[in-house]
């Protein structure tokens, strides 16, 4: 007589036990719990972008391979952020910054030897990227109404800041202690408008987030300490015309994190997220309905930051 080989479903009190126990995804290798899995695995196993701060689900026709069996990125930001984590996981025992410097002398090389259109691809288009860095006579940037496609002005920043990939990413090495700013090519004349700001880890010190009436000529000391300067500073607080003085507002954050940053100028709001969290609007200003508004950031001694730029306007800050 043949034996009943067939698996029968667990018991309910088997099923708990089980669901206490934890298993890694085959696709991201992440820790999940056993009842949690099979959900977690039907969404992994869409192809998504290997920066894990950014993980959206990959265009085929624009994804970036990645060196060393990376995976795909959706942009050439996206594929140095997630190149640089390789360098950092495989050099456990080197300080950040060390690791750091090391990456960008070897991107710099590369740069130098193909060119860095050969090395980085603009995500943006080129009509955009030609509008966003050539001004007007009187150095007045175009009327942007509901465009945010831009990169920083190398221009007006401070002379230590460092710029890579097509100038979506500023990067501080400098001992003395005072900000130094980095301004949007672009100065926005109306209408919403909607970035991001992703921290690096190599970050030291509380930055300064947000925008700028105008842009300084030196690019030294904080942008928001002057009447035409609004930010969310890191240390969960807010700053205008002042550089003591403040107001709570949203979270800390210094190492990392994604900053989201909303500009309504038909209400004359800024608000501002944190990791996908909405605070509200931190200003209402008459001054803020007028243009050129600059998007501009704050860094300090050590810190690095890549922009993002081109995407909607997510749904929680119009709830």
């Amino acid at each position: 007589m043949a034996q009943d080989t067939t698996i029968r479903p667990s018991s309910k009190i088997v099923q708990k036990i089980l669901n206490k126990y934890e298993i890694r995804c085959v696709f991201c290798e992440q820790v999940f719990r056993v009842e949690h899995i099979d959900e977690h695995e039907r969404d992994c196993r869409v192809p998504k972008c290997s920066n894990p701060l950014c993980r959206v689900v990959l265009n085929p026709s624009k994804q970036r391979r990645v060196p060393k069996n990376a995976g795909y990125a959706c942009s050439e930001v996206c594929k140095l952020a997630t190149m640089f984590q390789g360098e950092l996981a495989a050099t456990e025992k080197s300080p950040p910054l060390a690791t750091f410097d090391k990456f960008l002398r070897a991107v710099k090389l590369e740069s130098d030897s193909q060119g860095l259109s050969h090395l980085v691809e603009s995500s943006s288009p080129p009509e955009v990227l030609s509008m966003a860095n050539s001004g007007s006579a009187g150095g007045m940037h175009p009327a942007l109404y509901g465009i945010n496609e831009f990169v920083w002005d190398t221009e007006t920043a401070s002379p230590s800041v460092m710029f890579f990939a097509e100038n979506r990413v500023a990067l501080l090495n400098d001992a003395a202690f005072v900000y130094k700013n980095v301004f949007g090519s672009v100065g926005f004349m109306g209408g919403s408008q909607y970035w991001e700001i992703i921290i690096d880890s190599m970050t030291q010190n509380e930055l300064k987030v947000g925008v700028s009436k105008e842009r300084s000529k030196t690019g030294e000391g904080a942008f928001c300490d002057g009447v035409g300067g609004y930010a969310y500073y890191g240390l969960g607080e807010l700053r205008h015309g002042e550089n003591t003085v403040s107001v709570k507002y949203g979270k800390k954050f210094r190492k990392s994190g994604i900053i989201g940053v909303y500009l309504n100028m038909d209400q004359g709001t800024l608000s501002f997220s944190l990791n996908g969290e909405s605070f509200g609007p931190a200003f209402k200003d008459k001054e803020l309905e007028k243009g050129p508004i600059y998007p501009a950031v704050a860094l300090l001694r050590v810190s690095g930051i890549i922009l993002v730029t081109g995407k909607p306007i997510p749904a929680y800050f119009n709830s």
